[in-house]
């Protein structure tokens, strides 16, 4: 969801997609370059933000209702929740 408002609020819209590399991959180039520093700046692994979205790509299409079958993922969350807070960093108050 953190993407999808990032890409509303810097184009005026988003693709109907849950992927986030699609998401990423909309972005205006200098925006994503400038979201790459940041999460550069904020990462404890040194994987780059684009490896990261890859790597959780579908997790929302996979998590988002607990009644189904939900896989278990092997993953590190404390770095996606770090590329999370690089994307609410460019959300900030305008």
């Amino acid at each position: 969801m953190a993407l999808k408002s990032l890409l509303q609020s810097a184009v005026g819209e988003f693709s109907r997609t849950h992927d986030l590399v699609d998401l990423f991959d909309a972005l205006p180039p200098d925006l994503a370059n400038d979201l790459q520093e940041t999460h550069r700046r904020l990462s404890v692994s040194g994987v780059p933000l684009p490896d990261l979205l890859e790597l959780h790509r579908h997790d929302f299409v996979r998590w988002r209702y607990l009644d189904e079958k939900v896989e278990v993922l092997a993953a590190d969350f404390q770095e996606l929740q770090l590329a999370i807070s690089a994307i609410l960093e460019h959300l900030g108050p305008e």
